[in-house]
């Protein structure tokens, strides 16, 4: 095992526990084998690009926020206005 797939995994665990479900859900919600999603959620299996694709879409997260733990998406989701920043506003 990898020590960036025990951070995915864990990531995996807690986002799977926000949302509510169990991993016979995400397996049924990215047509994943269920095998398959137990070894990932518990890291000792590496998971594929084509696992990662189907679990963000199934979960609905950022591939960012799962393999790294930052949500790229989030930080452009607060534009900054680059006149105000240069002005000393919102600094």
């Amino acid at each position: 095992m990898l020590p960036a797939c025990h951070g995915f995994a864990a990531r995996l665990r807690q986002v799977i526990r926000d949302r509510g479900v169990d991993v016979r859900d995400v397996a049924a919600g990215t047509g994943l084998k269920l095998a398959t999603v137990r070894g990932i959620v518990a890291g000792q299996q590496e998971a594929r690009a084509e696992h990662i694709r189907r679990l963000c879409i199934a979960l609905n997260v950022s591939a960012d926020f799962l393999l790294s733990g930052h949500d790229h998406r989030a930080a452009r989701a607060a534009p900054v206005s680059l006149r105000g920043l240069l002005r000393g506003e919102g600094a």
